[in-house]
């Protein structure tokens, strides 16, 4: 006989933390959905868990952004000081980074009002509408 695992049998086997990312895993990794024993009772067979298990990637995708940048630094390592042998300003095996363009500097919104000065020397606020 097939034995039936329920959410808790999951949780045990640490599949899933929670509802939320069981649902998760049915939505986009193709996870079993199971089946309902009453209304209120899912139940997966040891078979479906195991054939979704054996049917996930060995391997995860490649990194993007700054998972691709912390990768290759650590794949990298730091460069050669000139005392090692390199050339002074050149990384071996990087490619140069080019420099980023100078940004604006960003200010939060007290910053903003508190250079505009108290509310009472300030520009009326033409945005409310009143009627006479």
């Amino acid at each position: 006989m097939t034995s039936l695992l329920r959410f808790s049998d999951l949780q045990a086997r640490n599949i899933v933390k929670s509802w939320p990312q069981l649902r998760r895993l049915q939505k986009l990794h193709g996870f079993p959905l199971g089946r309902m024993l009453s209304p209120n009772i899912r139940t997966w067979t040891d078979d479906e868990i195991d054939e979704w298990y054996a049917s996930r990637p060995v391997e995860g995708p490649e990194p993007r952004g700054e998972a691709k940048k912390r990768r290759d630094a650590r794949l990298l390592g730091p460069p050669p000081t000139v005392a090692e042998g390199a050339v002074a300003g050149e990384g071996v095996g990087r490619t140069p980074t080019p420099p980023e363009p100078d940004k604006p500097e960003r200010r939060s919104g007290t910053e903003a009002r508190a250079r505009q000065g108290p509310r009472s020397e300030r520009a009326p606020d033409n945005t409310s509408t009143t009627t006479a």
